[in-house]
């Protein structure tokens, strides 16, 4: 296997990211739902409440862990993304290689076109790569959905204590606080449209959008500097075909992208490429069960996909083991794309 991956480095870059059990029991199958719980803080109450502080809604944190198994957490990405290196250690990842097209065939082989026009053959191509997916544009012309709403989140230190998560909402807009280790905390929420048009990404739209909202908010933007906020358009999609020639597959938001609200963008890319690797592990024929992974059928599955569906082994949970990574060889090596991390 070869990761072909966009960035020219692998930078400490991005900001929070919530791992619901979903996601932590698909990690254990592959040995690192511990590691992924001992870099996050738990959070089970996620209190939604009014502008003005009046709570609407909130978890029994005992019920969460009793329904669930366990407890959700929320990690930085760098933090995340040293773990899942440290397992992937032996993989080769090619840095700076953009993918421009892929060309599947019927046969078993695939050929990767990349930025400078160099071919790759492939006997399977993995296709990571985001929601402006250059993979799946090769067998999908059809664009995302663009919404109006305009996603944010920040990490910051310092502060006042957030002991567990809660969400603010009220006017169109969104406002999540959570905890992270070392005494940091992570920020994020969803601006509505102003005047018929998406907010403009600049700091001066939390202001606007949150001025009077309930305490510790004022308190809370006064910490986020210009350098700590990220930006990002909100695309999502209808479930749709998810495999090419039987030797092409999507997973994550090249698959199915959904809106940073439903929490489990980055839960359910990390129960694709474990479901993906279950099926190539254990399969008789691994590409012609491609067809059991696509989207859109989620039986067995336990969380809630939305618009944007979900996926799963036809096969009890228990059927999935820590050496399902372990893909079978073939006549050509498989490639795994990738691009920079999505705000998912």
């Amino acid at each position: 296997m070869t990761v072909l991956e966009r960035a020219r480095e692998l930078t400490e870059a991005g900001a929070g990211i919530g791992l619901w059990p979903n996601a932590l029991r698909a990690l254990d199958e592959i040995g690192l739902a511990d590691a992924m719980e001992s870099i996050g803080a738990p959070f089970s109450a996620t209190v939604i409440q009014t502008r003005d502080g009046r709570r609407l809604s909130g978890f029994d944190p005992a019920r969460v862990v009793s329904r669930l198994g366990r407890q959700p957490i929320i990690a930085h990405r760098a933090d995340v993304q040293s773990v899942l290196l440290g397992a992937a250690a032996d993989i080769p990842i090619r840095l700076g290689t953009a993918v421009t097209a892929v060309k599947p065939t019927p046969q078993d082989a695939v050929t990767v076109v990349t930025a400078d026009g160099a071919e790759i053959e492939a006997g399977l191509v993995v296709g990571a790569d985001g929601v402006n997916s250059a993979v799946r544009a090769s067998f999908d012309g059809s664009p995302p959905t663009v919404s109006p709403l305009l996603s944010w989140r920040a990490v910051v230190a310092g502060g006042p204590e957030i002991g567990d998560a809660w969400l603010s909402i009220g006017a169109g807009h969104q406002f999540l606080a959570t905890p992270l280790p070392g005494r940091r905390a992570y920020f994020a929420g969803l601006l509505g449209p102003r005047g018929g048009h998406t907010a403009a990404p600049e700091l001066e739209s939390l202001r606007r959008a949150y001025s009077g909202w309930h305490d510790p908010i004022p308190e809370l933007l006064a910490l986020i500097e210009t350098t700590t906020v990220r930006w990002d358009e909100v695309r999502h999609r209808r479930a749709g075909r998810t495999t090419a020639g039987g030797n092409v597959v999507l997973i994550g938001d090249a698959a199915h992208p959904m809106t940073p609200d439903l929490g489990q963008g980055g839960c359910q890319a990390i129960e694709d490429a474990v479901t993906l690797a279950a099926a190539l592990r254990y399969g008789d024929e691994p590409l012609a069960r491609f067809t059991e992974f696509d989207v859109g059928e989620s039986a067995g599955s336990s969380t809630t996909h939305g618009a944007s569906a979900g996926c799963s082994l036809r096969e009890p949970p228990s059927s999935l083991r820590s050496e399902t990574l372990l893909c079978r060889p073939s006549r050509n090596p498989s490639v795994f794309i990738r691009s920079p991390p999505s705000p998912a």
